[in-house]
């Protein structure tokens, strides 16, 4: 019996590989499989579930990009894919992991199978240690360097927010911090922890704060609380 199982697996893994070389001739080999994920992005300070759910696979290319995440998509005939490099911002809180894509935007993936997200995200740290670059650095102008994302506040415009659950970093990194939690909600009940968050220095939390009053929806959120406790005339 074990052969057998052995037999399918090594089966299953040549079919994915057979599948992904014909949506990417520059396939090489399958790294690493998620069986189900489902993809959010962070829009105007909140989560929406993004039209991509299905498996996602891990492959190593004949040409560069090297690497590359495949989202072979369930719902529509679009698959996602997101070329990795050792030097993108890659953050972790079970059961999601959270990425900027290679344009700016924030997703997060959503991972089924607590096992397939343990993989992954020590796959994704013996690759983001490791030495040499899978993409060519992309030069940035002195003026518009930022702290890395582990250290402290949102890179986009304010129009968009940073997930409060991801390290202060992606605060300056993206969009303007959201006074409630902005974790993904999946529709059940395993996404429950609050994550820990760095304090900010002044400057760190003033820099924070002018993001939020030039979002119209933090304004939105304090004038409902100022009406809620205003009498009514």
């Amino acid at each position: 019996m074990e052969a057998v199982a052995a037999a399918l697996h090594r089966d299953g893994k040549d079919l994915n590989l057979v599948n992904l070389h014909r949506l990417d001739a520059g396939t090489d080999s399958v790294l690493y499989t998620a069986s189900y994920v489902v993809l959010y992005v962070l829009v105007d300070m909140r989560w929406e579930r993004h039209d991509t759910e299905g498996s996602m696979f891990w492959v190593k290319r004949s040409s560069m990009p090297w690497h590359r995440l495949v989202i072979v998509n369930r719902l529509n005939i679009t698959n996602v894919t997101e070329d990795l490099d050792r030097s993108m911002a890659m953050e972790f809180q079970k059961p999601f992991a959270f990425y900027r894509s290679s344009n700016g935007d924030v997703f997060a993936i959503w991972f089924s199978q607590q096992t397939d997200f343990d993989e992954f995200q020590q796959k994704w740290q013996t690759f983001a240690a490791s030495k040499g670059s899978s993409l060519p650095p992309t030069p940035i102008p002195q003026q518009q360097q930022r702290p890395s994302l582990l250290s402290a506040t949102p890179l986009r415009p304010a129009a968009t927010a940073a997930p409060v659950l991801i390290s202060p970093d992606f605060l300056l990194k993206s969009p303007s911090p959201s006074v409630s939690r902005l974790v993904p909600n999946t529709g059940r009940d395993d996404v429950t922890a609050t994550p820990r968050r760095k304090r900010l220095n002044r400057r760190e939390f003033e820099r924070a704060l002018r993001r939020l009053v030039d979002s119209d929806a933090f304004v939105d959120q304090l004038h409902r609380l100022y009406c809620s406790k205003m009498p009514t005339e």
